[in-house]
């Protein structure tokens, strides 16, 4: 078999690379001993355009269909930069593929980052009125994106929330009026999470949930969408605790349903500062407050479902963390000391980055964990531009960080209505003192032209 599997790989290289490249007779004599079925060469694609999700219903379009080889695995597929913007104009949103890879070679000021470059033209995704709105969340799970959220003011009675999927893998785009209540009402979701094969959702309010002692009182709860490699596979041990409801275009995606008491958080969701994931991915880490409960970290155990708060000490972060492996630490970028640690934005960090040591629950109740912080800044500041929003987004088989920062031009103190998209390159390493040490990645920063900012969300990216 290992033979069959390699002559298959070598007539698989010949015929990719057109007749001329046909392999030897001795080869071709070789292969005919092994059959098997050869690539399909009638397989193609078709020019997809931007799709706009058809209202109230559920639905499942195929956006491009990729040509297969017929037989054997799959290669392995190449990883791009997906960021999802905010569009204020038609009140939607915009998901673009991007090739870091991909560079001008002509030695112009393009290819420097100096000269803002338009974004590829159609998007992979556009999304807007009347099925989704504009308070939405957006988060990667698996080879898929993911956005949830209520749905915009004129839509029937029986679509008050959504969650919409887009298979980066198989260009799909689906949506479904499935969604818990909690995740739809008030602010909707204001944080989710990706841990293995589970997207957990923190709801900032309840309708449903009234708690009996009003002394520490917390409106929102936790919720979980599920997505399973086979709709009928076996549940996991920690899924018995949980009931869930299947997407009814999307059997494989389930909604834990529990919305007459979800679990309840120990935290008002709306202050997390800052999040992480144990490499093990048991233990979800948060740094929050609430009316009468100090400002803390707490642990949720994903086996046991279980809140403990581990201290009065917050993560160094703004925003979510990256595991790197070879600092086997969470790096992310460092949160400044403030007096109101329930602020949001940009404010409270100033592109310095931190590396914080690998710590389990138990261990974080005793004393918080240890962490650097790098010397350098990986912000440009320019009086022209006014920083947005920002986020780290790591490439992890690169072993590489890409900065995303969401610009406005400032002319003379006046704001324009002129944004955008830099994307800035670097790798993280400790020197020889143990001190966090950031270099800038052979690949030039870039600049992207971007539609008008919606004020109500933050640019998102992901590496998939």
């Amino acid at each position: 078999m290992r033979g069959a599997a390699w002559l298959r790989s070598a007539i698989h290289l010949f015929s990719s690379q057109g007749p001329a490249s046909a392999p030897p007779p001795h080869l071709r004599r070789l292969l005919q001993q092994f059959p098997f079925r050869s690539p399909s060469a009638s397989s193609g694609s078709w020019q997809r355009s931007a799709a706009w999700i058809a209202p109230f219903s559920s639905l499942q379009v195929q956006a491009r269909s990729y040509p297969g080889s017929g037989w054997d695995r799959p290669p392995k597929t190449k990883r791009h930069l997906y960021v999802v913007l905010g569009d204020h104009l038609k009140k939607g949103f915009e998901i673009h593929k991007l090739d870091i890879d991909e560079d001008d070679l002509d030695g112009n000021s393009r290819s420097t980052g100096t000269m803002p470059r338009c974004l590829p033209e159609p998007p992979v995704v556009r999304v807007g009125p009347p099925i989704i709105g504009v308070h939405m969340q957006f988060a990667a799970l698996g080879s898929s994106i993911i956005a949830i959220g209520p749905c915009t003011e004129g839509t029937p009675p029986v679509c008050k929330g959504v969650t919409v999927i887009y298979n980066t893998k198989t260009a799909e785009l689906a949506a479904s009026n499935l969604l818990p209540k909690g995740l739809f009402f008030g602010d909707g979701c204001d944080l989710a999470v990706a841990v293995g094969n589970k997207l957990y959702a923190f709801e900032s309010y309840s309708k449903n949930f009234e708690c009996p002692d009003c002394t520490v009182c917390f409106p929102g709860g936790l919720h979980c969408l599920r997505v399973a490699d086979h709709p009928k596979a076996a549940a996991a041990a920690d899924d018995l605790r949980w009931k869930w409801r299947p997407l009814p275009n999307l059997p494989r995606f389930s909604w834990s349903w529990n919305n007459s008491s979800p679990p309840q958080l120990p935290f008002h969701a709306q202050s997390i500062t800052a999040h992480t994931v144990h490499p093990r991915g048991r233990t979800i880490f948060v740094s929050a407050g609430g009316w009468k409960v100090d400002v803390g970290t707490f642990a949720y155990g994903t086996r046991s479902g279980k809140w403990k708060r581990c201290g009065d000490w917050v993560l160094p972060f703004r925003g979510p963390t990256h595991y790197d492996i070879n600092l086997d630490a969470w790096v992310g970028l460092h949160h400044l000391e403030a007096s109101n640690n329930w602020c949001n934005g940009s404010e409270t960090i100033n592109g310095h980055l931190c590396a914080c040591c690998v710590t389990s629950a138990a261990c974080a109740s005793h004393q918080p964990p240890e962490w650097k912080v790098s010397r350098e800044t990986l912000f440009q500041e320019d009086p022209d531009w006014r920083r947005i929003s920002v986020q780290l987004v790591y490439m992890v088989e690169r072993r590489e960080y890409c900065l995303v920062e969401h610009l406005r031009q400032v002319e003379e103190g006046v704001i324009k209505m002129k944004y955008v998209l830099r994307l800035t390159f670097f790798l993280v390493k400790y020197g020889e003192d143990g001190e966090l040490i950031t270099t800038m990645a052979q690949r030039p920063a870039r600049l992207y032209e971007v539609p008008a900012y919606d004020e109500s969300f933050d640019t998102k990216a992901f590496w998939m």
